[in-house]
């Protein structure tokens, strides 16, 4: 299957109010049939999916710490390794 592009786009409801709504990119030249869909839905269906994916929040707390431990590490690892390069060349 294809994957379809998708743009945002601002549309005026028959009682005045703005309707926001993602369309594919193709419609307007005719080659896609695809219905555009509410923001309203991509937002709930993206908040959905979310929270499937951080489902165990301890877990994925603790995880996150522990990443951004191992990278602060080996940031301060690299910068030490260069500056004692940086004072053996002298």
């Amino acid at each position: 299957m294809a994957m379809k592009r998708f743009a945002v786009e601002s549309h005026r409801t028959i009682e005045g109010s703005a309707l926001i709504v993602w369309r594919c990119v193709t419609r307007v030249s005719s080659e896609c049939d695809a219905p555009a869909i509410l923001k309203t839905d991509v937002e709930a269906v993206v908040v959905k999916a979310i929270h499937l994916v951080l489902g165990d929040h301890d877990r994925m707390v603790q995880v996150l710490q522990e990443n951004i431990e191992t990278v602060l590490q080996f940031k301060h690892k690299i910068k030490l390794f260069f500056v004692c390069r940086f004072f053996r060349e002298e």
